[in-house]
């Protein structure tokens, strides 16, 4: 079971409103409120575990949980809320296409 928001930079302040939002569980499936269309399952993301392509219509779940992959430019910031299987943890390397599952030991070079 998964939560995820999308959020949009809120125009009166520094923080962020939700506009829509994806709920995908065993009982209920695929529920989506708000703006539906702000999610676009067209696109596919990269799966943090398998390092691989995965669209919404194979596996909805997991496309939700890497949905970051894929909104990065800060008009659209997806927020996982509840997720009951999360990825493992990652911090994002310099490049911004890069993940690093396990802290290194040495720092990265600029």
């Amino acid at each position: 079971m998964i939560k995820v928001e999308l959020r949009t930079p809120n125009t009166h302040d520094s923080g962020y409103k939700p506009i829509a939002s994806l709920h995908i569980d065993d009982e209920r499936g695929v529920h989506f409120d708000g703006h539906r269309e702000a999610f676009d399952t067209r696109v596919a993301v990269i799966d943090r575990r398998s390092r691989q392509p995965v669209r919404f219509e194979d596996d909805a779940e997991t496309w939700a949980r890497n949905l970051d992959t894929a909104y990065r430019a800060g008009d659209l910031v997806p927020v996982v809320t509840q997720d009951t299987n999360p990825n493992p943890p990652v911090r994002q390397s310099r490049r911004p296409d890069v993940y690093l599952e396990e802290p290194r030991e040495t720092p990265l070079e600029a």
